[in-house]
């Protein structure tokens, strides 16, 4: 297979730019849920979110504001107003709501691959030196 130059990888052809729209939010996300739906979608390429995963998306969306909402309920619970008791059966729900909204968030963003751990780019893997030598390779010495 003939290599192909930069140069011509950067012509544009007949039929000119495509231009990649990303998604709008849904209007049954509420502005906060939007934000976070915004900030997603212009942190990835244009052409991440095809129409089948927006319903994906959009729960993703509605779980990063809830886990803000119970964290905030959480250090409610965690600094009572004066005169009122620590209420530990509370917090104790808290707790595991917000760890199994974690785990719902981790595994919508494992499906988009939208975490760290889903993605895998060249420049960021690390170069592991080879420490076997091939036995074609052994030095004069060994002989």
């Amino acid at each position: 297979m003939p290599r192909v130059s930069a140069a011509s990888l950067s012509v544009i052809g007949p039929s000119g730019v495509e231009t990649i729209r990303r998604p709008n939010p849904p209007n049954d996300l509420d502005d906060e849920e939007q934000q976070v739906w915004r900030h997603t979608v212009q942190s990835m390429a244009a052409d991440w979110f095809p129409p089948e995963t927006h319903g994906l998306l959009t729960q993703y969306c509605r779980l990063i504001v809830s886990a803000r909402r119970i964290s905030e309920l959480k250090k409610s619970v965690e600094k009572p107003k004066k005169g009122r008791k620590f209420d530990l059966l509370t917090y104790r729900r808290l707790i595991s709501d917000e760890a199994k909204v974690s785990q719902a968030i981790a595994i919508l963003a494992r499906n988009m691959r939208l975490s760290q751990g889903s993605t895998s780019r060249q420049e960021y893997v690390k170069k592991r030196p080879m420490t076997l030598k091939k036995p074609w390779d052994q030095d004069d010495d060994d002989e």
